[in-house]
């Protein structure tokens, strides 16, 4: 029964991990992708729309 415990406990705890890991890698490449449309567009327009999406 204890062996059986860790089990489900080191399942649930992949699950998270992998759920929050995800979380982090879109969250990243959102603002990478922000990033790079702020850089390879006009600055001067640009700039005003990133603070006006904020």
């Amino acid at each position: 029964m204890v062996y059986y415990n860790s089990e489900v406990l080191m399942n649930t705890f992949s699950v998270v991990q992998t759920i929050s890991t995800s979380i982090f890698v879109s969250s990243t490449q959102h603002i990478a992708s922000l990033t790079y449309s702020r850089k390879s567009k006009g600055k001067k327009t640009d700039f005003r729309r990133f603070w006006d999406w904020r």
